[in-house]
């Protein structure tokens, strides 16, 4: 049922406390490279590998299982894929096989991909189609404040106790969280006229259109720069930089103080232009990484202030990224909703992958990691301006068979 009174509903902050807990196990890894890979006598580029795995199953799961879930119950779903969620990080605490670990994480994202692509769509059915980017700012929250909190403690742990405890703790609360959800109203999805295959064709047609194409594009171009440096933000700021390794919780956590505000501030202005605020945002984000190559070797409050800019810049993008999708969508999320969380991840696996390769072709050069993210951005950008070029040429036909029409 939509809350029609202009408030959020609390039950989408239960969704949003599970995306809490998803978020964690995606972003721990960058916090846990050195331990993990000493541990499993992998190199970091190695060992990131799970970051790429994790994404990876996300991208080729989140349009088939929004595909098969189109017509099921959202809530035997939602809770379906944290029980799977929670499964796949007991057992990666106890293995001890690097390639079954990556296995594991295939696992975990197939079922982080189904929460997202059917919980952000049950988020947004909770409230009036003019909050939904509000709705979807409290969703991608969760993401934020696994950033701000559970990042920087996981890294805590992981180092004190053991890279495995991290995973313990991840699945202590995913397991905490689906409890909370057990007991949570879920609505059931609003019945349709047509059956599951004429419901599909529909969705597909949304997906096909060029500006819903250029825009997944755009989404894949940005979270591939995001992910660049964010993935080797611990060996870019300890090895090149020298901040010492016991700083890196602090800037994780500056880090996930800056998403933080960046999503607040997204989600506020999203509403003034959603195109115009995905433009600032990619910029900003390019600014950033500029300064995080020139001032590296600077004390490590300098390089602090840098990395929250590069938190506060990159996910400001959030709200209106993913509020033009669903715009774009219209009366077929669901399908849309999939593709979306397929190209964040997808973003999310190229980004460290061709970093890594950067990286290791290059005697380990840390700094390639911010000057792939330059060239990820760059191609964002070039997408942004074929939206508005697109935009522009259906207004001038759209005017022009007006004026025949009146002629």
């Amino acid at each position: 049922m939509t809350q029609g009174n202009g408030r959020i509903p609390c039950r989408l902050f239960v969704l949003s406390g599970c995306v809490f807990t998803l978020g964690m196990s995606e972003f721990m890894i960058a916090g846990l490279l050195a331990p993990m890979s000493a541990s499993l006598g992998r190199s970091e580029p190695t060992t990131a590998l799970m970051v790429t795995a994790f994404a990876a199953a996300v991208v080729l799961s989140a349009p088939a299982t929004s595909a098969l879930t189109v017509l099921l119950r959202p809530k035997a779903t939602l809770v379906g894929a944290m029980v799977t969620f929670v499964a796949a990080h007991l057992v990666t605490a106890l293995v001890p096989v690097f390639w079954v670990m990556l296995v594991l994480r295939l696992v975990a994202g197939v079922a982080c991909a189904t929460f997202l692509s059917v919980g952000t769509v049950t988020g947004v059915r909770m409230v009036t189609p003019a909050m939904a980017p509000r709705a979807i700012s409290i969703m991608v929250g969760g993401l934020t404040v696994s950033n701000v909190v559970g990042l920087p403690v996981a890294a805590w742990v992981g180092t004190a106790l053991g890279w495995r405890a991290a995973f313990w703790l991840v699945a202590v609360l995913a397991a905490a969280a689906c409890a909370v959800l057990v007991w949570t109203r879920i609505d059931p999805a609003p019945s349709t006229a047509t059956g599951l295959r004429q419901q599909l064709v529909a969705e597909v047609r949304v997906l096909v259109r060029p500006t819903m194409l250029i825009t997944f594009a755009i989404v894949i171009m940005f979270q591939a720069g995001m992910f660049a440096t964010f993935t080797f933000l611990q060996p870019l700021t300890t090895i090149v930089g020298g901040v010492s390794p016991s700083a890196t919780g602090g800037l994780l956590a500056v880090f996930g103080l800056g998403t933080l505000i960046g999503v607040a501030l997204g989600g506020a202005v999203a509403h003034r232009g959603l195109l115009r605020n995905v433009t600032l945002s990619l910029v900003a984000t390019s600014l950033t990484l500029i300064l995080l190559m020139v001032l590296i070797r600077q004390p490590v409050l300098v390089i602090g202030a840098v990395v929250f800019g590069f938190g506060v810049s990159a996910f400001s993008i959030s709200a209106a990224l993913n509020g033009r999708v669903f715009a774009l969508a219209g009366d077929a999320p669901t399908l849309a909703s999939g593709m979306n969380i397929s190209m964040l991840n997808l973003g999310n696996a190229i980004g460290p992958a061709v970093a890594g390769m950067v990286i290791s072709a290059n005697q380990s050069d840390y700094l390639l990691a911010p000057a792939s993210s330059l060239g990820f951005i760059t191609m964002a950008l070039v997408g942004v301006a074929a939206i508005i070029l697109t935009d522009r040429r259906h207004r001038t036909t759209a005017d022009q068979d007006s004026l025949r029409q009146h002629s």
